[in-house]
């Protein structure tokens, strides 16, 4: 009834917000009512933000602004129709959170969006968990998953008013992390309409999805995040909290982004389990230090370390590196930095304070500050989509960045440094007040910390009376239960439950989380995956609960190769205090993994056993002659090729072959390449490889490369996969090859003179927004002589493509998240057939400056008419 609502305080905010909401949806050229008083100097105060006078005064001078609002960038219109009874579910949803004060668990409903004349069918929730994003049912923040098309490039999306995501300083965060080399969230706007009723300039946030990877030269793999909502809404429901209460420890609750469905893959359970493993520990070797270490950074420069919060961050997993790098979200404004005690949220997790432990990331941190880039330079790119907004000052930024330098002992440390109290230790997530806040006054441990002296009180009647969970159980495939106190107390077990149906009686006592024993396993006949499928009924002080298992983890973990640190070469090699230096003929039974530069001499001959391989923390040099060469082979079958990653100097590969080879691929790491590069450059020139069973021959991933009369012949698959990388390609052959000669993705080349003959797929394939120059270059029986896709550009000059299969040349979109059409220029080539030459409507082609008549084909059609893969 609308009396009650009257009485709720909550509910009469939010009348007042929808008078601001509708304000604000008239698209008046601000933001925000508090970007008309913030300059970013640092001045501004909460009371500010709703100074009436103030404001006003800064809205007379919108009429006069009216110019400037028809010069920023247009704003695509989103149009959002939501069903009747969808969007009353959304709003009954509304209301649930109103009452809570946090949103939980909302739900997915079916809607359509209309964007450039094209209907898109959607699934679209409320999203946010605080009331800033849905206190009024104007411009309320919503979930959006697109069915198999994009919007603006996004595919998965956030809509919310530019004030909950803090603009400016979220996306120029963001922009800055990006530029550094961080993933980051990806930030545009739309003016948009839900049910017929303008909603104004919306900012949209895209997902990381794996398209938002690959946009960052990611490839597709796990994401995870740590802890959860659980203490942020039991401490709102609660009327007495219980402080050490480790309801969303970051250690027992590590949930992954689409979990079901990258789960159904084997290897991805295998990485879940080494990453539950490893954060148990908050073991160092898990994250990418140079990641992390420009997340803590750039954040300490804003003097906010909010979006380092467990609530806030997600970890990718490299799986070149096998390491989680850093993703940051939801940044607020910068502040003065004067001392660890004036940072915003000051508090940091274990696994960054861990990091800042060791002495060579604190060198590093000092090399990155050096490649901060200007602040003023992103905080001018954000001023132009709201040109009545005052446009940020950055001399704090640029105070602060001065700051840590004079003092670099405190922010290189921050752990070390007690002297600036408690606020900067590290705790557990969601334990403030509000839940995902600062620290309280005494930090609650989590599992890996031996226990301070902290307030060890008990839990009163009272307060177990609240407690929805007294345990955390894990499943493991062998069977095993392992089980963890959330209290500092004793807890009962009384019986297991599978799928809700009790199966066994037991009687166990967990002792609480301060003792010796942590945990308690039991032992079960549930062997295999069991899903969210088993259930512990415990008891305390007479309150009952039961707890279900999460995602099995996998007993027996896969090893990580790229973990080791140290190599026995005495028998294969000598070390001659710069490199690692391999001569002779030998015969490599086991892997080498080498951390470190490694010299081959001439005349080496290195014969590899089927399950032998090299890896090359380091660069590689083979120094083959035309009399010597140096030779890689196999005893019998196939070896697993070599691997070189994070070089600091290019590697070169002279007069060698290569012979038997597939793709590397032991425990934890499973690369596509049996040559491969991940941020390494190398050389090759007069090199043999024969005889490859992988994915691709070679594979260069973040590289530059210069292949100088090369050879790849009998290979199953793609003999050059380019990621990312950019190179030379001149006098080389590539011959009897069962996928793509060539292969780029993001990147670009310059191929001359080379030969490309008998080639199941397509001769050279440039894709996702590649730029390739083919000259003086011949292809012969291939099924498509050369593909441009999905914004790329190639130009084609002084070439011949004969016996072709399918077409010569062809341009089309598979993913219609590349905005720019694909392109290709051919000048002065031989192709000639009825088949020459298919552009897809929307790409442009070109012979000879003739324009080639675009036409409508479905691609995905076209890919199942074919036995071949476009």
């Amino acid at each position: 009834p609308l009396s009650i609502f009257k009485a709720d305080k909550t509910f009469l905010l939010s009348y007042k917000e929808d008078l601001v909401q509708l304000v604000m949806s008239m698209d008046l050229g601000f933001s925000h009512r508090t970007n008309l008083v913030d300059s970013g100097a640092g001045e501004v105060s909460t009371q500010d933000n709703y100074d009436t006078n103030k404001i006003l005064s800064k809205l007379k001078s919108i009429p006069k602004n009216i110019k400037y609002k028809l010069n920023r960038p247009s704003f695509d219109r989103l149009d959002i129709d939501i069903p009747f009874l969808s969007y009353k579910t959304i709003m009954e949803d509304r209301e649930r959170a109103m009452r809570s004060k946090l949103n939980t668990q909302p739900t997915l409903v079916k809607a359509k969006i209309q964007y450039k004349g094209k209907t898109y069918k959607a699934k679209i929730r409320l999203k946010g968990d605080a009331e800033d994003h849905w206190l009024s049912k104007y411009r309320m923040s919503l979930r959006v998953k697109l069915k198999d098309n994009s919007i603006l490039g996004f595919t998965e999306f956030s809509i919310q008013k530019p004030s909950a995501r803090q603009f400016p300083y979220d996306l120029s965060y963001q922009s800055i992390l990006n530029h550094l080399g961080n993933l980051s969230s990806v930030h545009k706007f739309a003016d948009t309409y839900v049910n017929g009723v303008s909603w104004g300039i919306m900012k949209l946030e895209e997902h990381m999805t794996k398209e938002c990877l690959e946009k960052q030269r990611r490839k597709e793999s796990l994401i995870v995040r740590y802890g959860n909502e659980d203490k942020w809404v039991y401490n709102l429901a609660s009327k007495t909290p219980y402080r050490n209460y480790l309801l969303s420890d970051p250690t027992l609750n590590i949930s992954i982004f689409s979990g079901k469905k990258y789960l159904k893959d084997p290897r991805n359970r295998q990485i879940y389990s080494y990453i539950v493993k490893k954060q148990a520990n908050f073991d160092p070797d898990l994250y990418d230090t140079t990641s992390m270490l420009k997340s803590y950074a750039l954040s300490t420069i804003w003097s906010n370390w909010h979006t380092l919060q467990d609530a806030n961050q997600r970890y990718y997993f490299n799986p070149y590196t096998l390491k989680l790098e850093s993703i940051s979200t939801d940044q607020g404004s910068y502040d003065e930095l004067k001392g660890l005690g004036s940072i915003k949220f000051a508090q940091l997790p274990q696994q960054f304070s861990k990091i800042l432990s060791n002495q060579a990331a604190k060198t590093e941190l000092l090399t990155i500050f050096q490649e901060i880039p200007n602040f003023q330079n992103y905080f001018d790119d954000s001023i132009q989509y709201f040109p009545v907004d005052l446009n940020k000052k950055t001399q704090l930024l640029n105070k602060n960045y001065v700051e840590f330098f004079s003092n670099q002992s405190l922010y290189s440390d921050p752990i070390g440094n007690p002297k600036e109290g408690h606020s900067f230790r590290p705790c557990s997530p969601g334990i403030g007040v509000a839940g995902l806040t600062a620290c309280p006054e005494t930090a609650v441990p989590t599992y890996d910390q031996a226990l301070p002296t902290y307030d060890q009180a008990l839990p009163t009647y009272d307060q177990a009376s609240e407690f929805k969970k007294h345990i955390h159980v894990r499943h493991f495939s062998n069977g095993d239960l392992e089980i963890r106190n959330l209290l500092p107390d004793t807890v009962k077990i009384n019986q297991i439950l599978y799928q809700g149906t009790p199966v066994q009686d037991i009687s166990i006592s967990i002792p609480g989380y301060n003792t010796i024993s942590k945990s308690k396993v039991i032992k079960t006949e549930f062997i295999g995956i069991h899903d969210n499928k088993i259930s512990l009924s415990s008891s305390y002080q007479g309150f009952e609960a039961v707890i279900e298992n999460n995602y099995t983890i996998i007993s027996e973990l896969l090893s990580n190769p790229l973990s080791e640190e140290s190599f026995n070469c005495s028998l294969t090699c000598s070390f001659n205090g710069k490199e690692y230096v391999l001569k002779g003929k030998e015969l490599i039974n086991n892997p080498i993994i080498i951390n470190g530069d490694v010299l081959i001499l001439p005349g080496t001959h290195l014969s590899f056993t089927p399950n032998s391989y090299m890896i090359v923390k380091g660069s590689l040099t083979v120094l083959g002659t035309p009399k010597k060469p140096v030779i890689f082979d196999s005893t019998k079958d196939y070896w697993k090729g070599i691997y070189v990653l994070n070089a600091a100097k290019e590697s070169k590969i002279f007069n060698a072959s290569f012979k038997n080879l597939r793709a590397l691929e032991d425990g934890l790491l499973k690369l596509t390449g049996a040559i491969t590069f991940y941020k390494s450059d190398v050389h090759m020139q007069k090199v043999v490889i024969n005889d490859i069973i992988s994915e691709d021959a070679i594979n260069t991933i973040e590289s530059s490369y210069n292949f100088e009369d090369i050879i790849i012949s009998n290979a199953i698959s793609d003999a050059f996969d380019s990621d990312y990388s950019a190179g030379y390609i001149t006098n080389s052959s590539f011959i009897e090859i069962g996928g793509d000669a060539l292969d780029f993705s993001g990147s670009s080349a310059i191929i001359d003179n080379v030969r490309v003959s008998k080639v199941g797929d397509k001769g050279v394939s440039a894709g996702e927004k590649s730029s390739v120059k083919i000259s003086n270059s011949y292809f012969e029986y291939v099924s498509i002589g050369v593909t441009s896709k999905d914004s790329s550009d190639v130009l084609l000059n002084k070439t011949s493509i004969t016996d072709f299969d399918s077409y010569g040349v062809m341009s089309f979109t598979k993913k219609d998240f590349y905005f720019d059409p694909a392109t290709i220029k051919i000048l002065d080539c031989d192709i000639e057939g009825p088949y020459a030459y298919l552009s897809q409507k929307g790409t442009q082609m070109f012979v000879d400056s003739k324009k080639i008549i675009e036409k409508e084909f479905d691609v995905d059609k076209l890919y199942k008419k074919s036995t071949e893969v476009l």
